[in-house]
């Protein structure tokens, strides 16, 4: 059983769509409590896009702090997901029948900042959010993140635009109450 669950937590962070689904029975049931909503979802093909849809903003996935253990009848997974500036941490409790996870209950942190400066830039719109952007990215070392929150809904293809010029990568977009938050690095040189 801690070999199923493991490999669910493998091809998470291996972002393996394949993978994931094997581990998954056909009729499996996701049931899902995320930082702004509850969701259930139920089929491997499903629940395996919804799950790898929670990573797909952050290029590298490193499994940190992974610890499996019974719980009664199921089995619990914590793991945390980890790239540079951002961590997200889950705990899945999962029912295993015949080396395939049949139901998951999980719980999820959330894309969150990991030690990133932040930029509250509610309100700012085209004109003004990217200057200051630039201006609070002079101040982060380079390599270092910062965590920037915007309501502008232009903001994915403005901010996306002015990091392919600049040179300063987003490494996760994470969706908040009052809008999205875009973690950017800053470049090394």
């Amino acid at each position: 059983m801690t070999k199923t669950v493991n490999r669910l937590v493998g091809a998470l962070a291996a972002a393996d769509p394949a993978a994931l689904q094997d581990v998954l029975h056909e009729n499996v049931k996701l049931h899902a409590l995320l930082p702004l909503k509850y969701l259930e979802v139920a089929g491997s093909a499903a629940v395996a896009t919804t799950m790898l849809g929670w990573v797909e903003d952050v290029p590298t996935l490193v499994a940190d702090a992974t610890h499996i253990e019974p719980v009664g009848d199921t089995w619990h997974a914590g793991y945390r997901f980890a790239n540079a500036g951002v961590v997200m941490e889950q705990h899945a409790y999962c029912t295993v029948v015949d080396d395939k996870i049949t139901r998951i209950r999980l719980v999820c942190s959330g894309t969150r900042p990991d030690g990133a400066q932040m930029l509250d830039a509610l309100g700012d719109g085209c004109a003004t959010l990217t200057p200051k952007i630039a201006a609070e990215l002079r101040t982060v070392e380079p390599g270092g993140v910062l965590g920037v929150l915007t309501d502008d809904p232009g903001a994915a293809d403005g901010i996306a635009a002015w990091s392919r010029l600049t040179g300063h990568g987003i490494v996760a977009v994470a969706s908040e109450a009052n809008g999205k938050r875009y973690y950017l690095r800053r470049r090394a040189s």
